[in-house]
């Protein structure tokens, strides 16, 4: 978890769904899978309860992973939730 007095941002890293659910304006979730980290359906899962402004997926672009994150930002459609692709070297303001 990242905190500035008004902003956060909480990056899951290689976890599975985690009961504890911290609010954060921010989350960084896995969608890989592979009995590693959380699916796309176990993310999606978990953002809706944590409810940030801004979801940016991680661990799907390996060799091995076969995850496509616009399939997952398609659950966000009929959600205030934005989801967003980093690109390399990109950042963003917190």
């Amino acid at each position: 978890m990242i905190q500035s007095k008004n902003k956060s941002l909480y990056y899951v890293s290689d976890s599975f769904y985690l009961e504890d659910k911290p609010y954060a304006d921010i989350v960084i979730v896995p969608i890989g899978n592979r009995g590693l980290v959380m699916n796309s359906d176990e993310a999606y899962n978990f953002i809706k309860e944590i409810n940030p402004k801004i979801v940016i997926p991680s661990h799907y672009e390996t060799p091995k992973d076969n995850v496509n994150p616009l399939e997952f930002f398609v659950k966000f459609k009929d959600s205030k939730i934005i989801p967003k692709i980093m690109k390399y070297g990109e950042s963003i303001k917190i």
